[in-house]
């Protein structure tokens, strides 16, 4: 279970309002260096976190892409953009991809606007499911995520390319991908 700042604050002060409390002549001695020590880390981890935000977003405003810091925090684009882009100020517009456009008959313009999308998302019942956006019922339900996350590129695949929104089990959002037009992660053989 993950506590807030402030709760584990919370925690923190009432530790010390009771170790006050105690009195000496009374309680047994015990040592609490340890928790102290548990503290004073987690005071740091919580200022260290803060001043990495803080460069994160000097580096985004200076134009730094997401490839760019994530390299230089050893993770993942997706995992350095997940954790810090929700701290971003408005700065660089992102970059829009340019869509493929076909001549002749069957040209089209994809909306860039509305992009093709799948979310994968737990359902309450148990399994996962896969939902297209607007859609009043899922596309299919899964019994493994991963069987959920084959199905919902298959179907982009076949419907020219688009974004796979996979949630976790409390329903965060745990990984975005784009997936190519024709992708099929099981083509058949010969």
């Amino acid at each position: 279970m993950t506590h807030t700042d402030k709760e584990i604050q919370q925690a923190a002060n009432r530790f010390e309002r009771l170790a006050d409390a105690i009195d000496p002549s009374a309680a047994r001695a015990e040592d609490t260096d340890d928790l102290r020590a548990i503290a004073i880390a987690a005071d740091a981890v919580r200022a260290g976190d803060a001043h990495l935000r803080e460069a994160v977003l000097v580096a985004r405003a200076q134009g730094r892409s997401w490839n760019h810091i994530a390299l230089a925090l050893g993770v993942s684009r997706q995992a350095a953009r997940q954790r810090f882009s929700d701290s971003e100020s408005p700065g660089p517009p992102p970059r829009r991809e340019r869509a493929n456009v076909r001549s002749g008959a069957d040209a089209t313009v994809p909306d860039m606007a509305q992009p093709n999308r799948r979310t994968i998302s737990p359902n309450p019942d148990g399994g996962w499911d896969v939902q297209k956006p607007g859609a009043s019922r899922p596309s299919s339900h899964h019994d493994t995520q991963a069987d959920a996350q084959t199905a919902a590129r298959r179907y982009l695949g076949n419907e020219g390319g688009g974004e796979l929104v996979t949630q976790g089990r409390n329903g965060q959002i745990r990984d975005k991908d784009t997936v190519p037009p024709g992708h099929d992660p099981f083509p058949p053989e010969g």
